[in-house]
């Protein structure tokens, strides 16, 4: 299932990710950020060398002077691309660029677009979600699976064809960095928030501390700070919400007449619980470090 993308100022140029499998890919994904390869970091060296006199020796950790929406600007366009050749993965990178560049213009203090990123962020939401249900097996909903994909699909295709999703991209082009020290004092806000919930239980707490957490991480990785103990806390309590999605799913399915076994049903909702249960010792265990 594919859709040859419309010529909106060349963003058909941009390939998708390479194909990669469920929550691995999606963290695959999102580490594709790191690495001295990319822009942001490439600048961060540069700027280290100018406050050691210019003359090319790096200062030992340098520290940017202000920071740029490079590699997410990039990674938005092929996700935009590659989503609308049907790919997986590459619906999963558009919604992670939308959510980094959310977290990029909040860290400098800006409003605009940001409900622009959100709204195609949300619209994309229900094709990856859907795409969680591929690992189910069983034939009946499967069929409806495929279903409601071809549907989502479609509906994706409709909003990235939208004027506004366009108006997004060239705004995007024209956004300039912002000072790094001043976007650095944002962290004690984000790190309040995460505390408010750091004595979640339920699922639905576990799942709002998990949007705290991810948005911390992320506002740390702008910023070139290290952040993989937030990027394991994250892939534990989102093996959770995954869970419950596909138990979601499957309720979705029976509500329009579809038969699931009682077995799959007990066999899903006992790795949610041991999900739960892993999750609350993982925000127990982080927390003891967390400052």
């Amino acid at each position: 299932m594919a859709r040859a993308p419309p010529f909106d100022g060349g963003a058909g140029r941009f390939g998708g990710p390479p194909a990669l499998a469920g929550r691995a890919g999606e963290l695959a994904l999102e580490r594709r950020a790191g690495g001295v390869s990319d822009p942001q970091r490439r600048l961060g060296v540069a700027q280290g060398e100018l406050a050691a006199g210019g003359h090319g020796a790096p200062c030992p950790h340098p520290t940017p002077v202000v920071v740029s929406p490079e590699p997410w600007r990039e990674r938005w366009r092929e996700g935009v691309a590659g989503s609308f050749k049907g790919d997986l993965e590459s619906v999963h990178l558009l919604r992670q660029a939308a959510r980094r560049l959310r977290v990029w213009l909040w860290l400098g203090d800006w409003q605009i677009l940001n409900d622009d990123l959100r709204w195609l962020q949300h619209r994309a939401g229900r094709v990856r979600d859907l795409g969680l249900g591929k690992g189910i097996r069983l034939t009946g909903f499967q069929k409806w699976l495929t279903d409601e994909l071809a549907r989502a699909w479609e509906a994706l295709w409709t909003d990235l064809e939208h004027p506004r999703r366009r108006g997004v991209e060239e705004a995007l082009t024209w956004m300039p960095p912002f000072a790094y020290k001043e976007a650095k004092g944002h962290l004690e806000a984000l790190k309040h928030r995460v505390r408010r919930h750091l004595k979640a239980q339920s699922p639905e707490e576990l799942h709002i501390l998990r949007r705290r957490i991810r948005r911390l991480r992320y506002a740390k990785e702008w910023l070139q700070l290290e952040a993989e103990d937030l990027v394991r806390l994250q892939d534990e309590l989102g093996q959770l919400s995954d869970l419950r999605l596909q138990l979601r799913l499957l309720g979705a399915f029976e509500a329009r007449g579809g038969r699931v076994p009682a077995r799959l049903q007990s066999q899903l909702a006992f790795a949610a619980f041991q999900a739960q249960a892993r999750a609350r010792q993982a925000v127990r265990s982080w927390t003891s470090s967390f400052s």
